[in-house]
C-alpha cells in the first residue's frame, strides 16, 4: 500500500535531522580530541610545595615563589595573600619556579626555573601589578637557577645549570639577548649585578666552588676566580688562593716580600 504524502514528508524530515545530528556528533568528537589535555588544580589559598625564593617590594609587600608553580603576593601586616601570578602549568617538574627578580621600578617581575620549551629553558616576564605575561626569554639550555636586575633596571642577569651567566638588555617592557659569560665549570646557582665606581659588574657563584667577577661593558673577567669551600666540607682538601689583593701586590713592589705573621 503506498504511503500517504504527509508520511513521506515526515520521513524525509526525520532522515535529515538524523543526518545533521550525526554530522554534529562527528565534528564535536574531532574537536574534543584536538583540545590539549586540561590540568585541573585547586587553589588552597597558599603554597602547596617548597617555597624557593622570596623578596620584599618597596611598599613592604612579600613576594614568594614556589615549586608549586605559583608566585604569591602577601600583606605582612595581616598575613593574607593579596593576589597570585600563575606560572607555566605542566606535568611533573615542568613549571617549577626556582628564581624571581623584581625590577627596581617595581614594574616587571622575572621568573625562571624548570620552565621549558623543547631544548630551551625560559624566563617569564610579567607585569608585576596586573600579572600579565609580557614576554618569554629563551636562551638557556637547562634550568634557570637565579635572576637579578641591575640597580638601574636596564639589565637582567640569569644563572643556569649550563654553567653560564646570560645578560638581557631591557628597553621599556621588552628584553633582548645580551652577552653570555662563560668560565664556570658547573651549575651557576647565584648571580648579582652591582655598580663599582660607575662601572656595572656581574658576580656569580657556582657549584665548581668559585665566585667569578665580570665587567659588563668590556665583558672582561676581572679575576680568574675566588676559590671557596667544597660542596662537601668533610672532604680532605687543601684550599689555595688563586689571587692576591691588589694592595698586597703593590706592597711587594715597593717593599719586597711581607714577613710571616708569626715572626
Amino acid at each position: 500500500m503506498p504511503c500517504p504524502a504527509f508520511s513521506k514528508t515526515l520521513f524525509l524530515k526525520i532522515l535529515k535531522s538524523l543526518a545533521a545530528f550525526t554530522l554534529l556528533l562527528l565534528l564535536s568528537t574531532t574537536a574534543l580530541h584536538a583540545v590539549p589535555e586540561a590540568l585541573l588544580r585547586l587553589d588552597p589559598g597558599g603554597h602547596t610545595a617548597m617555597v624557593s625564593k622570596l623578596l620584599i617590594t618597596s611598599d613592604g609587600r612579600l613576594v614568594t615563589a614556589s615549586y608549586d608553580k605559583t608566585i604569591r603576593i602577601w600583606n605582612p601586616k595581616n598575613g593574607r595573600e593579596e593576589r597570585k601570578i600563575l606560572g607555566q602549568l605542566g606535568p611533573g617538574y615542568e613549571g617549577m619556579i626556582f628564581a624571581i627578580a623584581l625590577s627596581p621600578d617595581g614594574k616587571l617581575l622575572a621568573s625562571g626555573g624548570f620552565i621549558n620549551s623543547g631544548s630551551n629553558e625560559r624566563i617569564r616576564i610579567h607585569d608585576f601589578h596586573s600579572g600579565e605575561l609580557l614576554q618569554i626569554l629563551k636562551g638557556h639550555e637547562v634550568i634557570v637557577a637565579d635572576l637579578a636586575f641591575s640597580p638601574d633596571g636596564r639589565w637582567l642577569a640569569s644563572g643556569s645549570g649550563n654553567e653560564t651567566v646570560r645578560l638581557w638588555k631591557r628597553s621599556g617592557k621588552r628584553f633582548t639577548k645580551g652577552p653570555v659569560l662563560q668560565g664556570h665549570e658547573n651549575h651557576v646557582y647565584a648571580v648579582r649585578l652591582f655598580e663599582d665606581g660607575g662601572r656595572l659588574r656581574v658576580v656569580s657563584a657556582s657549584l665548581d666552588h668559585t665566585v667569578r667577577l665580570w665587567d659588563v661593558d668590556s665583558l672582561e673577567e676581572l679575576h680568574e676566580s675566588f676559590q671557596s669551600l667544597p660542596m662537601f666540607p668533610w672532604m680532605d682538601i687543601t684550599v689555595t688562593p688563586l689571587i692576591e689583593h691588589p694592595s698586597k701586590i703593590e706592597h711587594k713592589k715597593q717593599n719586597g716580600e711581607m714577613p710571616p705573621l708569626d715572626d
